[in-house]
């Protein structure tokens, strides 16, 4: 746990117009939630038609995770968790995207998410970041995995790279705070690391020392 606690600094960017976004966890994930008209992505064109969830074209943000494919295709509820899940996923399972659209971040209960205010330029290195997490087909478009979702308007694309407990789901949202200018540990390997630094604050401003 100490990588959670060695935390890079953010520096401020005086000036700039800063857009919100926010971070959101359960005991054992967390996900990015990014507006859905961005500054350098239109994520209602990266999901487009048939790739779509449901109720994104509705929807103002999207929350995006990045994990081990057998978590999210065999876990949908804690009490789901076996040990054999557990060692497919340590073991270089093969990993997906997971996506739901949100109306607002904010109806979210507190003690799961916080809301980051990250200036726009950061929010373009944030979007190019998770954009290349997506596994594509030979057209350039993402891969929506057929049949899995939780059935609340969410679904499932093929990702790229493996799980492994040195790269976690968690690891992911690490990396990509840090992208925004948010400081968080250097490692992450669990949903805490995540929570920990930023839980206590409505907003959490990009370059603010916690």
């Amino acid at each position: 746990m100490v990588g959670a606690y060695w935390r890079p600094p953010a520096p401020d960017v005086p000036g700039a117009r800063r857009v919100e976004i926010a971070v959101i966890w359960s005991p054992i994930h967390s996900d990015i939630v990014l507006p859905v008209k961005g500054v350098s992505v239109d994520w209602a064109n990266v999901f487009d038609g048939e790739l779509a969830p449901d109720g994104l074209t509705a929807a103002d943000y999207v929350a995006i995770g990045w994990g081990s494919e057998s978590f999210y295709h065999d876990v949908p509820t804690m009490a789901d968790i076996t040990p054999g899940i557990i060692a497919r996923a340590l073991f270089f399972d093969r990993t997906a995207m997971h996506v739901t659209p949100l109306a607002d971040p904010a109806i979210i209960p507190k003690e799961s998410r916080v809301i980051l205010s990250i200036p726009e330029d950061r929010l373009r290195l944030l979007e190019t970041f998770v954009l290349a997490s997506f596994d594509r087909d030979t057209a350039g478009a993402v891969q929506r995995i057929p049949g899995q979702s939780y059935g609340y308007g969410d679904a499932f694309y093929f990702a790229h790279g493996r799980y492994w407990p040195l790269r976690t789901c968690n690891q992911w949202t690490g990396e990509g705070l840090r992208i925004a200018g948010i400081s968080v540990g250097y490692w992450t390997p669990f949903s805490q690391s995540i929570s920990w630094p930023l839980s206590g604050a409505d907003t959490v401003t990009s370059g603010a020392a916690r």
